[in-house]
């Protein structure tokens, strides 16, 4: 009904890409429109991500969201695994870890991870925040990743705004490795590039 009654409303087509919805989260993050993208969810972010550090070393905290390891593997990385944090195995160039975790709701104190972050300047951080707004716990804010240089954190607007209805999620990262990760995304042919068996993200 809510539709019916807004039909003048839909004139044109959508903008072929979500430039102004980049321009508005970035205002509302306090960041450049060029520190954030949008994605077909969470989990395609996750698959860009892990694309654009193919063949790399990564250490997924586990248990963990089934996704990360699913792409990593799709992109040949070598993957570890560790349940402890911050006891990652030596020689990881990337860490995954879902912050709240997905599926035990374990939020790591903000405190730890920037410390440990601090300390390993050459791995690739990649944190997926979708579960943030669920918890009372302090989790990164896009500008502390930013001002870190190697952290990338995934997000999910389905999650935060409950709109199942549409897959939309975001990356936010330093412009350099967001311009790598979009011009990833523009090469995307007709096949899928990850897995469908989570319809939420």
């Amino acid at each position: 009904w809510h539709l019916a009654e807004q039909l003048h409303r839909i004139t044109a087509y959508p903008e072929p890409s979500p430039r102004s919805l980049e321009i508005s989260l970035a205002e509302q993050l306090g960041i450049t429109a060029e520190e954030v993208m949008v994605t077909n969810g969470a989990t395609e972010a996750i698959y860009l991500v892990a694309h654009s550090l193919e063949g790399k070393h990564s250490a997924i905290f586990s248990p963990s969201f089934s996704e990360y390891a699913d792409a990593a593997r799709l992109y040949r990385h070598t993957l570890s695994s560790f349940s402890q944090w911050p006891e990652a195995p030596q020689g990881a160039q990337a860490i995954w870890c879902g912050n709240p975790n997905n599926p035990t709701g374990q939020v790591i104190p903000k405190k730890e991870l920037v410390e440990y972050i601090q300390k390993h300047p050459e791995q690739v951080f990649v944190f997926d925040q979708s579960y943030a707004s669920f918890s009372p716990k302090e989790v990164l804010r896009a500008r502390e990743a930013l001002s870190l240089g190697n952290v990338i954190l995934v997000q999910s607007l389905t999650k935060s705004f409950a709109i199942p209805g549409l897959r939309l999620g975001y990356l936010v990262s330093n412009a350099t490795t967001l311009e790598g990760i979009r011009a990833l995304s523009q090469e995307r042919n007709s096949t899928p590039l990850y897995s469908t068996h989570d319809k939420t993200r």
